[in-house]
């Protein structure tokens, strides 16, 4: 009979994250979102469900792990995702490092960021955003003027 015990220091568990690396990449996508994100000045942060162990060094690999803000593994608080505690202890460790914050600032810049890309997803048409964001046509026009969006 043979026992095959997998996790902790043993051959799997100490390799998967190699294994791990050379299986994931970005999706297409997301290095022009993050480098968008970054030149407007909008922290950004990885929570997952996989274990530290795990994830550090696929981060590394990735070249994301200094430029999170955050990392919340599976492991950092008492409950994963989908529960909000992992997402709650994000923004607390985000908060946690800033000097000053701005709230008024950052929503401001999360709305634009959202109304570019709902603009962006659907060629201009402000019906479509407007619907794609869960909004009136006349709030969305509202919002584009008071944020300067043409």
């Amino acid at each position: 009979m043979r026992v095959f015990v997998t996790g902790g220091a043993g051959f799997v568990g100490s390799h998967l994250a190699e294994v791990l690396l050379e299986r994931t990449a970005l999706f297409a996508d997301m290095q022009p979102l993050l480098l968008t994100l970054e030149r407007r000045s909008l922290a950004w942060g990885v929570v997952t469900n996989k274990a530290t162990r795990f994830t550090e060094p696929v981060l590394r690999g990735l070249a994301l792990d200094q430029r999170a803000a955050v990392v919340i593994c599976g492991d950092t608080t008492a409950h994963a995702k989908p529960h909000p505690e992992p997402l709650l202890e994000a923004a607390r460790r985000h908060l946690q490092g800033q000097k000053a914050f701005d709230l008024d600032l950052t929503l401001r810049q999360w709305e634009r960021g959202y109304i570019d890309a709902a603009l962006a997803l659907t060629h201009g048409n402000l019906t479509r955003a407007a619907k794609l964001l869960g909004i009136t046509f006349r709030a969305m026009r509202y919002r584009m003027e008071r944020l300067g969006i043409k």
